[in-house]
Formats: C-alpha cells, sequence, structure tokens
C-alpha cells in the first residue's frame, strides 16, 4: 500500500500569507481524501462532486485526477501545459501549477506523510510572544522545500497522463502466465504532441507522455 504523500498548496493569488499555503496530505487512490472544489479551493473527505481529486499511486507518485463531471483543469510545467482529461490520471511533479476556477495554484510536494491530517492553513495568528515563537517555528518547518520564484529549478520532465491508474494493490505475479509486453506508444499521439512542443528556436520539448497502465482500483 502506498504511502500518504505532504504536499503545500500554494495560492499565487492569495493577497495574504495567511491564505498563502495549505498544509495538506495525498491518500491512496480509492479512499476519501484531498481535492480541489470547482473554484480552485482546497477540500477534504468531500461527499459532494468536487473538481478534482489529488492522490498517490500505487507507484508512489501524486495523482491528479478530474471527476467524470468537473470543470476544466490545466497542468502547466516550464512552458508546456495539457489539460486533464476527466477520469485520466495526471502525474504531478513539486512545483507543478494547476489552474481551475481562475485560480492559480502551485503544488510542493515533500515526500511522505509522518500523519494524516486534514488540510490547515500554514501561517495562523498567535496571541503573545511564546505564541509568536511557536507559530514561526511551525511556520519554517511547514515551509522547508517550499521553492520561491527566486530559486524554482526548470524541470524538463515531460506532463504524463495515464490511461488508467496503477491497482492500488500491486498483484503478485503468476508464474504460469506468459509475459506480455508494454504496449507501444502511440506514434501519432507523440507526433502531434512533440509539433505542439517545439520552442521557438526550433528545439523540440519532450511529448507528453501517455501510459496505459493496470485496471483502476475498485469504486473508480
Amino acid at each position: 500500500m502506498p504511502d500518504p504523500i505532504a504536499v503545500c498548496i500554494e495560492d499565487l493569488g492569495a493577497t495574504g500569507a495567511d491564505d498563502r499555503f495549505m498544509r495538506c496530505v495525498a491518500v491512496r487512490g480509492g479512499s476519501p481524501g484531498l481535492a480541489l472544489d470547482a473554484s480552485g479551493r482546497v477540500a477534504w473527505m468531500q461527499g459532494s462532486p468536487t473538481a478534482c481529486e489529488l492522490w498517490v499511486s500505487a507507484d508512489e507518485r501524486l495523482i491528479l485526477w478530474r471527476t467524470p463531471h468537473g470543470p476544466v483543469v490545466t497542468v502547466h510545467r516550464e512552458g508546456r501545459y495539457v489539460e486533464a482529461p476527466p477520469e485520466k490520471p495526471v502525474v504531478l511533479l513539486d512545483q507543478d501549477e494547476v489552474r481551475l476556477g481562475g485560480r492559480r495554484i502551485r503544488i510542493h510536494i515533500h515526500g511522505v506523510a509522518r500523519a494524516v491530517h486534514a488540510p490547515a492553513p500554514l501561517v495562523s495568528r498567535p496571541i503573545g510572544r511564546m505564541a509568536t515563537i511557536a507559530a514561526a517555528a511551525f511556520t519554517l518547518a511547514g515551509t522547508a522545500g517550499c521553492k520561491t520564484d527566486a530559486d524554482r529549478a526548470t524541470a524538463d520532465a515531460a506532463i504524463e497522463v495515464r490511461e488508467a491508474p496503477p491497482s492500488v494493490a500491486v498483484p503478485e505475479p503468476d508464474a504460469s502466465a506468459p509475459e506480455v509486453p508494454d504496449a507501444a506508444p502511440d506514434a501519432g499521439a507523440d507526433a502531434v504532441a512533440d509539433a505542439a512542443d517545439s520552442g521557438k528556436d526550433g528545439a523540440t520539448k519532450p511529448s507528453i507522455e501517455v501510459r496505459t497502465h493496470p485496471p483502476k482500483p475498485a469504486g473508480r
């Protein structure tokens, strides 16, 4: 079973420090957990429909999964972007930007979470000197690894869109069954993606990778 992943969700349009960062935890696919609503706000254990979910795949990647009737969601990475198809997982990397409902959101990935908890603002308004010291320590710990525009490194990886999420539980191999090679990528789709990713100077950026994976987990 994949471990939960600690993330910070940064609202790039926030006007105040208290509204900019949300400390969150993404849990495995198939379980109620972290999501974004139609306005781009963070939701947790939501019973009503949401725009997209953020969860962990069996191969321990952070996934954006657009719900069947959710609004348009785009994922941006260093000049490239992809519109998330409904019910097809998009693999997120640290510093990816998600645009939804007029909101720009940056995803900071911090690795395995120590515990699962509801989303919480990174900065609070404490009262008193000791509370101020505690809040400062909490802020420094929570933002560790969150890059700013000044020190953000360029990510060259293509935006990966998967045909279906991996199984939640990795099945044991069947020794009696013959090995089946992975399906070859769709050359036509790659050619379209390569053409769209060509820069002004003629250099071709990596294509947006589409993969075929094992069946979706039960309940999806």
